[in-house]
């Protein structure tokens, strides 16, 4: 989703934007008029050897691909950006965006061209216009630190059915969230858990399944607190001050949740493996702690404005501008 919503940050500069992969990929891609979807892309093919043309700017974002395809995509790419958070591999571009909470720019010394330039740290995390602009609406709506509404999200897809267990969890424990009424479930079309889900939930009406949601920035908006996963959805639930218990479902999110526990915006569950077991503990506690739910809230409205998209596409305007004066003059 981050490339999306830099693709939607570079079209309101004026760009049109294509988007090149795999057909399973392109059903999480929303619907723009600035955006092509082209599917089932051969990489090697399609891609390399430029079937589809010259870009002015070109944008990697793909934990399998390293310098080595970045380097056949030159001759095709005016300016060529990749986004990254790993830090584990060489990279052949001219920019690189990491939004890790507090990463330094440094930790690429080594991977990347000598002439590349880095955008690290949180203030390049790259949330979707509709988050920032909530923003003072949300953040307004938090002075008494009750658990009315809460957040359920693990993703697009929630592979691992933590959707279901935790509305079960939810369930168990109501007596001891005094002042629960109702939970907001978001999850992807194409999830294999949605069965599963309506089955745990049973007509309750107490928890509402938002199935593709085209508004999520406001159904986030009116939650008190989430459960949900790392990623960079962690940096859209910081956008709005909502406090957050955190469970990582992936390696790549683990450096995000250590950064954000450290920070106290969320409260971090020691594993998937115990989420059954922590999550009624953590949830409980914090429902009867308001105090502590306004100040992982604070602490979350602290590190991310909700601007770094806009950021990172004035940069590439800007680079790729510079890259076209100096071919100009050569």
């Amino acid at each position: 989703m981050r490339c999306t919503t830099l693709a939607s940050a570079l079209a309101r500069f004026g760009a049109s934007c294509s988007f090149y992969s795999d057909t399973e990929t392109l059903g999480f891609i929303p619907q723009e008029p600035a955006i092509e979807l082209i599917g089932d892309s051969q990489i090697d093919d399609k891609l390399v050897h430029g079937r589809f043309g010259k870009f002015d700017i070109f944008i990697c974002d793909h934990y399998g691909l390293d310098a080595r395809f970045e380097r056949a995509l030159r001759p095709n790419a005016g300016v060529l950006v990749v986004i990254d958070d790993l830090a584990d591999r060489p990279h052949d571009c001219d920019l690189l965006v990491d939004m890790t909470l507090n990463r330094p720019g440094s930790v690429y010394d080594g991977l990347l061209p000598r002439y590349a330039s880095v955008l690290a740290g949180v203030r390049y995390a790259l949330v979707r216009e509709e988050f920032s602009a909530l923003r003072p609406q949300s953040l307004a709506r938090r002075g008494s630190g009750r658990v009315e509404r809460i957040l359920i999200s693990f993703g697009l897809t929630d592979p691992d059915g933590l959707c279901a267990q935790t509305v079960d969890l939810v369930r168990e424990i109501c007596s001891k969230l005094p002042d629960f009424k109702t939970a907001d479930i978001m999850i992807g079309s194409q999830s294999d858990q949605l069965a599963d889900l309506h089955r745990h939930i049973n007509g309750d009406a107490r928890f509402n399944v938002h199935v593709g949601a085209r508004n999520p920035s406001a159904i986030m908006a009116q939650a008190d607190i989430a459960i949900g996963a790392g990623g960079t959805t962690s940096w859209e639930r910081c956008c709005l001050g909502l406090p957050t218990i955190l469970v990582s479902i992936a390696d790549n999110q683990q450096a995000i949740a250590a950064a954000l526990e450290a920070a106290g915006a969320v409260v971090l569950l020691p594993s998937r493996e115990s989420f059954r077991a922590d999550l009624p503990t953590v949830l409980a506690g914090l429902a009867r702690s308001p105090a502590a739910v306004l100040d992982l809230g604070v602490a979350a409205a602290g590190i991310c404005d909700g601007r770094g998209a806009e950021r990172v596409a004035e940069y590439i305007f800007d680079l790729y501008e510079r890259k076209r004066t100096r071919a100009e003059r050569d």
